[in-house]
């Protein structure tokens, strides 16, 4: 066995030892208030990553921290030598800076984006940098034990393969964006979303519903049915009375595929969540506690070998990544579209 090989060896047993039940099982149940983070019973403890540092021993080499305007939005990590890079594009802004782990800081400028995976690949003035190294072989499967990356010597986070690759498309439905009224039978709006159809034409909270292109909406159930069966792209009218007046608005319904959206109660309790987490057409899903501006980064398996690209975090402990071997077939269509548009 060699050096490495068992080193790993002797740094999962001590993480085994660590997780398993003991004299301090009533502890590992208890401690409210902690963090997940910090006690010392949580794989995020730095003593449960410290057994896994070898494994990021490269890959955090060919890690870079994405910047908009001094601050981290993103992981990201390097696909060819010559500074092409690829990110969670919808975390991306005007002023673009990759922090490599050497320290250096060099502006980035957008290449291309796959929308579908929220992947971009950006471009540095560099060369001969490291790369990541992708796992060519099977897929991770259920219960495999995986490694996140930065730029520093640990792990940010582990976690393991919770579910086998799957599509996260939602069905093309229209999307206002209105909350009315509970325990109301009359269609009043309660709140509207930010940056969707409803606030487009101007509706606001308080509107009384009175029809939607042309037809009466008497009772909330009357516009949750007819806005269900529209598809996007569709106009729509909306007549609503506002403070004694009746008021006609247009607007364009919105594809709803949840990939924005307001937090809840229940998300902030649990911590913030991706703008974009869903929609993807193929993820690898796994239950390591990340970020959502940690998105964009490597996920290792034991071998230090890229699976996957971190791209949203969905839940408490659900952490969708795209698959290596999608993710590595994007770049290079991103980079040779550049070519010929530059031919």
């Amino acid at each position: 066995m060699n050096k490495i090989s068992l080193s790993r060896v002797l740094g999962l047993a001590c993480l085994v030892a660590i997780l398993l039940p003991g004299e301090d099982l009533q502890a590992q149940r208890g401690r409210r208030g902690r963090s997940l983070g910090r006690s010392k019973y949580s794989r995020n403890h730095e003593t449960v990553r410290q057994a896994f540092k070898e494994v990021v021993q490269d890959a955090r080499k060919s890690t870079v921290k994405v910047l908009n305007t001094g601050s981290l939005v993103a992981l990201g990590g390097i696909v060819y030598e010559d500074g092409y890079i690829l990110t969670k594009a919808s975390e991306l802004g005007q002023k673009i800076e990759c922090e490599l782990y050497d320290g250096r800081k060099l502006e980035a400028r957008l290449i291309g984006v796959d929308e579908p995976s929220d992947l971009a690949l950006i471009k540095i003035e560099a060369s001969g940098l490291p790369t990541m190294q992708w796992e060519s072989g099977e897929v991770a499967v259920l219960g495999n034990w995986l490694a996140s990356c930065d730029t520093t010597k640990v792990p940010i986070a582990v976690g393991v393969v919770s579910n086998r690759l799957h599509s996260r498309r939602l069905p093309d439905k229209a999307y206002l964006g209105i909350r009315m009224q509970r325990n109301s039978v009359r269609p009043r709006i309660e709140v509207v979303w930010p940056d969707t159809a409803a606030e487009e034409a101007g509706l606001q909270e308080g509107d009384l519903i009175l029809a939607l292109n042309g037809r009466s909406t008497p009772t909330t159930q009357a516009v949750i049915q007819r806005i269900g069966r529209q598809k996007p792209g569709t106009p729509l009218r909306i007549k609503v009375r506002r403070k004694g007046k009746e008021l006609n608005l247009n607007t364009v319904l919105r594809r709803n595929n949840d990939r924005s959206g307001p937090m809840t109660r229940r998300d902030a309790l649990l911590g913030p969540r991706s703008k974009i987490r869903t929609g993807f057409p193929l993820v690898l899903q796994h239950d390591t506690i990340l970020h959502p501006q940690q998105m964009g980064g490597p996920l290792l398996n034991l071998d230090g070998k890229v699976v996957g690209i971190n791209i949203a975090r969905s839940g408490r402990v659900e952490t969708l990544a795209i698959p290596a071997k999608r993710a590595k077939a994007l770049a290079e269509k991103l980079r040779y579209a550049r070519r010929r548009r530059k031919a």
